[in-house]
C-alpha cells in the first residue's frame, strides 16, 4: 500500500495526459484495471463530475469523481478530438487501450517513486484514505462496488495514528466507576 502523499505525487509526476487520466482514476476513484478498461465516452460525466462503471459481475455504479481526476480525464479528452458515447475513454493506437499500458504507467509511476507498484494498490490506498478520513465503511463499499463489507475491509487498513485516536475516545476516566 502507499501513503495518500505517495499516491497524489504519483499522479501529479505524470506527464502524460492519457496516464494522468488512467493514474488519477485508479488512484482519486479507486477504478480496477478492468474498469478502466471497459469505460466508454458516454461512461463519463462532465457535469455530474461522475463515471459510471461496470465492475464485476457486470454491475454497474456511478462513481463521483474527485476535481484532480475529473481535471486530468477533461485534458485527456480535449486532445482527443470528436468523439461519440460508444468510443471508448481510453485508447492505445490500436485502438481501445488494454492492459500493458496502465500496467506500465503505473510501473513508471513506482519507479519515479523508487518502489514497485501494481495497478491495485492504489484501490488498496483509496479504500484506507478514505478510512483514515473518516468515510464510513458502507460509503466505501459502494465506492469499490463491493457486496460485502468483509471484502471492503480487507482492503482499508487501519492507520496506528486512527487506532490510537480510537483509544482517546474513551477519555480519562478518572481512575474507575
Amino acid at each position: 500500500m502507499l501513503e495518500w502523499h505517495q499516491a497524489e505525487a504519483a499522479v501529479a509526476a505524470e506527464r502524460h495526459p492519457r496516464d494522468r487520466a488512467i493514474l488519477a482514476l485508479l488512484a482519486f476513484a479507486g477504478l480496477r484495471r478492468g474498469e478502466v478498461i471497459a469505460a466508454s465516452i458516454g461512461d463519463y460525466s462532465r457535469e455530474s463530475r461522475s463515471l459510471r462503471v461496470r465492475g464485476k459481475g457486470n454491475k454497474d455504479r456511478v462513481v463521483p469523481l474527485h476535481t484532480v481526476a475529473k481535471e486530468a480525464v477533461d485534458v485527456y479528452l480535449a486532445g482527443r478530438g470528436p468523439l461519440t458515447a460508444s468510443d471508448p475513454l481510453f485508447v492505445s493506437s490500436r485502438g481501445r487501450i488494454g492492459k500493458r499500458p496502465i500496467i506500465n504507467a503505473v510501473a513508471r509511476a513506482g519507479r519515479h517513486l523508487g518502489i514497485w507498484l501494481h495497478p491495485h494498490v492504489f484501490r488498496h490506498t483509496f479504500a484506507t484514505e478514505l478510512l483514515n478520513r473518516r468515510a464510513d465503511l458502507r460509503v466505501i463499499q459502494t465506492l469499490l462496488g463491493h457486496e460485502s463489507l468483509e471484502t471492503t475491509e480487507v482492503y482499508t487498513h487501519v492507520s496506528p495514528g486512527r487506532r490510537r485516536e480510537a483509544i482517546d475516545l474513551l477519555g480519562e476516566t478518572g481512575g474507575g466507576h
